[in-house]
């Protein structure tokens, strides 16, 4: 019992800590014009759409008491300000797959929406 108890211990702490690198690293993604930084979002109906952070020149996490709920990306400014708001709060599963390609890292970030 004291193992079982262990394991969903530490499984629920390893779970924070990936969140906690996942949105520490999609804060950071925007500032990484260095790298190839791409936000892809898995719709329900099948459909994917993709953006590259390269598009956007600002962004940032927008929170509500302390809890992460969208990932604002702008581009532009007055007239012709463009934004896209990633929700957080609402993907039911969300990965990141970093990996260095002929020497400049590749960010990827993935939403899964039901």
């Amino acid at each position: 019992m004291k193992n079982i108890l262990f394991t969903l211990i530490f499984t629920f702490v390893i779970s924070l800590t990936f969140a906690a690198d996942f949105i520490k690293e999609l804060e950071n993604s925007i500032g990484r014009k260095e790298c190839k930084v791409t936000y892809t979002l898995h719709l329900g109906d099948g459909k994917e759409q993709i953006f590259t952070g390269n598009d956007f020149s600002t962004g940032g996490i927008i929170e509500k008491g302390g809890v992460p709920i969208y990932f604002e990306l702008y581009k532009g400014g007055g007239d012709k300000k463009q934004n896209i708001m990633i929700n957080i709060n609402n993907a039911i599963y969300y990965k990141l797959n970093i990996e260095k390609v002929m020497g400049v890292w590749e960010y990827d970030f993935h939403f899964y929406y039901s």
